[in-house]
């Protein structure tokens, strides 16, 4: 009987709690479910975390990869415009800015004034003190330069030792030289180097728009020219540009581009000025002296065209060619005669800093057949102190050679006895600028003695130029100078007349007997 009821109980069991049993497990899988998507959702998040950190980074990176590539763009675009040495705006920089300057001028009416400064003697401090030296007198200058503008103006350098203003907001045009006057106050005051006290100065040249020039070009050559003049007129200057200056850039250009076919036409002649005894009263030589006789402008005097050949490099050819000349002129006088006769020729700056000068009067003076020692090579005290050492080394060449040298233009530069002593020279001239005056002026009479004391405490001859009265040639001939030059004895002329002057002062030529 209990047999037969137990199915049916458990029936009645299920009945009863089959639906909480199923309840019951629907629950545990909503709970595992829940678990899993919990799981899931604690994985996802993570891998977001990571994944967002990872975007973090690579957008740190990012930002830090374009924050060095705008710094390097910024860097080079500094160091495109900017000069390494002074920290100041380069010339790429300064036309920039000058052309700005004027498109806002023409709109505006004001003026501009632009201004080109080159350092005075600044070469002398390389070639003596070092480049070192230079370079840091060069930083100074530069922040003097722009600690006397103001903000809204523009000091760059432009390269070597030349740098450049642009003022802007002028009421008047001569405004502008109030500001160069503080740029040369400011310089002069003396700077340290390296143990080294030295006193910069520099030359000015300044142009204004739009009175001088409309384009910046054109300025920039306007203050170039002013420049120049100022360097020429008194160093430590400054200029303003005028229509004379323009005018010499004209005929400078036309004398370049003229001076070329000079040779080729033969247009150039030598012209000779006796030297002579001041004790004998005889001539003894003659400098060489080149001239150019144009076809259409006629003479046009060494002082107009050499500075062209010079700036050109036409002077090394004009140098051989005056010197081949003059030689080969004089090999003719020695052989009818003169033999006695010694030549002086000039070697200009330019030429004589060329290290191939004494190979060129080698070559000269063979082909030309004339003694070297009848030759003596005059050069300019300036131009020996502008690069000592360069000088000492071609003298040397030249004295081995065995022609004579001589220290030109005396008394206006150095005068140095130390340096004397290093150069073997073998005469010095001393300046027409005292000659003028030894009769007049104590001081260039005093001077002169000095000179000739000098010059024969060192076993040197001393040769007076430019003497043009005997009142003149008395005080030398007093003072014991050896050689007097001037129109005081005979202008320069050309071979024919200098050859009578020989006749009619030394007497009729004795030809050579082989």
């Amino acid at each position: 009987m209990l047999a037969r009821n137990q199915p049916r109980r458990r029936q009645s069991l299920l009945e009863r709690y089959g639906g909480q049993l199923g309840e019951l497990v629907e629950r545990q899988r909503a709970r595992a479910a829940l678990e899993t998507a919990r799981q899931n959702a604690e994985t996802a998040a993570e891998q977001t975390r990571a994944a967002m950190k990872e975007t973090e980074r690579a957008n740190r990176a990012l930002r830090d990869e374009m924050s060095q590539r705008l710094k390097a763009l910024a860097d080079l675009e500094y160091l495109a415009n900017h000069d390494p040495l002074t920290d100041l705006a380069n010339r790429n920089l300064f036309n920039e800015r000058l052309d700005q300057v004027l498109d806002r001028a023409r709109r505006t009416g004001e003026a501009v004034a632009l201004m080109i400064l080159d350092v005075d003697h600044f070469k002398d401090v390389n070639d003596t003190l070092g480049h070192q030296v230079g370079d840091e007198l060069l930083r100074v200058i530069g922040k003097r330069l722009a600690a006397s503008v103001r903000a809204e103006d523009t000091v760059a350098r432009l390269g070597g030792d030349e740098f450049a203003l642009i003022q802007v907001g002028l009421n008047y045009p001569t405004d502008a030289n109030v500001q160069a006057e503080r740029i040369l106050r400011a310089l002069a005051e003396p700077v340290h180097v390296a143990n080294h006290k030295l006193f910069p100065m520099g030359s000015i040249g300044i142009t204004v728009f739009p009175s001088d020039a409309d384009t910046a070009q054109k300025l920039q050559q306007n203050a170039d020219l002013a420049m120049y003049r100022a360097k020429a007129d008194h160093r430590s200057s400054y200029r303003f540009f005028d229509a004379d200056l323009n005018s010499l850039s004209e005929r400078r250009n036309f004398l370049e581009q003229q001076l070329r076919g000079a040779l080729d036409y033969e247009q150039l002649m030598i012209y000779f000025q006796p030297k002579v005894s001041i004790r004998h009263g005889k001539p003894v030589g003659a400098e060489a002296l080149l001239r150019w006789m144009h076809p259409e402008q006629g003479m046009i005097p060494p002082s107009e065209f050499i500075p062209v050949a010079e700036k050109t490099g036409m002077i090394a050819e004009l140098g051989e060619w005056t010197l081949t000349h003059a030689c080969r002129q004089f090999k003719q006088w020695h052989d009818a005669g003169y033999a006695q006769m010694k030549l002086a020729v000039n070697l200009s700056a330019a030429q004589f800093s060329l290290l191939d000068v004494p190979d060129m009067v080698r070559r000269v003076t063979s082909e030309t057949g004339f003694d070297p020692t009848k030759l003596e090579l005059e050069i300019t005290e300036t131009a020996v102190m502008s690069d000592l050492h360069n000088a000492v080394e071609v003298l040397t060449d030249l004295h081995e050679v065995g022609v004579n040298l001589s220290i030109d233009d005396f008394g206006t530069g150095y005068s140095s006895l130390s340096y004397l002593r290093q150069l073997p020279v073998n005469r010095i001239k001393i300046d027409r600028s005292f000659i003028a005056e030894v009769d007049t002026a104590d001081t260039a009479a005093t001077i002169a003695r000095a000179v000739v004391n000098l010059g024969q405490s060192l076993g040197l001859e001393i040769v007076a130029e430019g003497v043009e009265s005997a009142e003149q040639l008395a005080y030398l001939r007093e003072i014991n100078c050896d050689e007097a030059q001037g129109y005081y004895y005979s202008e320069p002329i050309p071979a024919d007349a200098f050859e009578k002057y020989l006749r009619e002062h030394v007497g009729p030529a004795t030809p050579l007997v082989n």
